[in-house]
């Protein structure tokens, strides 16, 4: 936290000295001067960066920061889409202080992690981490398997700093390195089967126990993970509720949910169908009602008020699951991700949006609120600039969809319409007019290259 107060202050003071960057810019395109902060710009590309930092994610995120900051980030950043001519007229220009940003990210890099190694040598956690650092330089390991080495002590040390300290607080470089070796020496046979797929890691799933430990767990649900599969993640939703038990202090429940998977790992060998921990229902009696006051219920708290033995399962970044008495079950998302999706505020810690039950093989929807019917909330991208009657005659002239929507007229219109395309039902089709109208006012640079976009062109 130290180091984050200290980089804000810097930030800070920085921002007092400078003046915004879109003044600056705004007085190349003026003709006032020729220059931003010691960087030469033609008036084309300091326009190209001023409409970069109006319209663009990172720009309008983040716009407020010193110029010599956006400078870096524009080029990784879409810079080329908002700069007219960018691989014609003003060409060399755009290559030669592209090559200039990438020196200075450089030089930014270098110094903050000179600022990183003062600040670590502050404490002992710093100084254990740069012992680390020192023994992953001596031993020759995979780069990869050493990052994630990295992650797990940094989680041993999160979870409980005082055995942490008390284990590995006198360790010196050549502890760390032998530490090191001997961890890989064991895990290799696991990495080289899990390059094989999921059935490797069914076997492991077979009899692994508490005793393994939890980072052990961890790994091994992290490894489920990497495979990016449905049935992997059915598998180790299991797994997860028996790590996610031990935290909360559960033992014996977690001890009864690691049996599960084993023998969830056992069935699936065996060629059987599995689901995940919340499906695993037995014969369990149909839902047809229930208390519909739940719906409203944002909290923990609040959900067991109305069913006091509900059960919240371990979820996604977006979503989870949770189970309000036998045979039924709940979604919910937080409210980050609902109001992306809705437009609407979420003031708890999430939002139900579905109850369902489990009939015979299929479960049956009691109530679903679909995130895309609230998308209305959005509805299609309208122009503040135009009335319904003004988007109807553009719709006549071709210049919005027939409905009114995406109109575009100039270019501020056409940037405007490429920032909302996202929220349009239609995505190919609003793709495809965007497209159209770029071509139309020649500004075909401005059409986004990304590849969700290019998708829909081609849809």
């Amino acid at each position: 936290m130290k180091n984050l107060k200290r980089i804000d202050e810097a930030v800070g003071s920085i921002l007092e000295r400078r003046a915004a960057a879109d003044r600056l810019l705004k007085d190349v395109i003026n003709g006032n001067t020729s220059e931003v902060e010691g960087i030469k710009l033609s008036k084309q590309m300091a326009q190209g960066f001023l409409d970069w930092l109006k319209y663009s994610t990172y720009g309008k995120k983040f716009g407020a920061l010193p110029f010599n900051m956006l400078f870096t980030a524009a080029f990784n950043w879409g810079l080329d889409r908002y700069v007219k001519g960018a691989r014609t007229e003003v060409k060399d220009e755009f290559k030669e202080l592209k090559a200039k940003a990438k020196e200075m990210s450089k030089q930014q890099k270098m110094k903050a992690e000179s600022v990183q190694l003062s600040e670590k040598r502050s404490s002992p956690y710093g100084e254990i981490m740069l012992d680390i650092d020192a023994a992953a330089k001596q031993v020759k390991l995979p780069m990869i398997w050493l990052k994630d080495y990295v992650k797990s002590i940094e989680r041993m040390a999160k979870r409980n700093a005082k055995k942490f300290f008390k284990d590995y607080g006198t360790f010196s470089v050549d502890d760390w390195a032998e530490d090191m070796e001997y961890n890989f020496a064991n895990e290799s046979k696991v990495n080289e089967r899990l390059a094989r797929g999921l059935k490797p890691l069914l076997k492991l799933g077979l009899t692994i126990t508490k005793k393994a430990g939890e980072d052990a767990l961890l790994d091994l649900s992290d490894k489920f993970d990497n495979i990016d599969d449905e049935q992997a993640e059915d598998v180790a939703s299991h797994l997860n509720m028996a790590i996610e038990l031990m935290q909360d202090g559960y033992p014996g429940d977690a001890t009864k949910k690691l049996k599960q998977f084993n023998k969830v790992c056992k069935d699936l060998l065996a060629g059987k169908e599995i689901g995940s921990t919340f499906e695993s229902v037995n014969e369990a009696k149909f839902v047809k009602s229930y208390d519909t006051k739940v719906n409203d219920a944002e909290t923990e708290k609040e959900v067991l008020k109305i069913y006091p033995k509900a059960k919240f399962f371990v979820g996604k970044m977006s979503h989870f699951f949770g189970e309000l008495e036998p045979n039924l079950f709940f979604k919910a998302y937080y409210p980050k991700y609902y109001k992306q999706d809705t437009g609407k505020t979420v003031k708890g810690d999430f939002k139900i949006t579905s109850v369902y039950s489990q009939k015979g093989s299929r479960y049956v929807e009691l109530m679903k609120e679909s995130v895309l019917e609230n998308f209305k909330a959005f509805s299609e991208f309208v122009s503040e600039n135009y009335d319904t009657e003004q988007r109807k005659e553009m719709a006549t002239k071709g210049l919005a969809l027939s409905d009114g929507s995406f109109p575009i007229a100039n270019l501020e219109d056409l940037k405007n319409a490429i920032m909302a395309y996202g929220r349009a039902k239609d995505q190919a089709r609003a793709a495809k007019f965007i497209a159209k109208r770029a071509k139309a006012l020649g500004a075909e640079d401005l059409i986004p290259d990304t590849e969700d976009f290019q998708k829909s062109l081609k849809g």
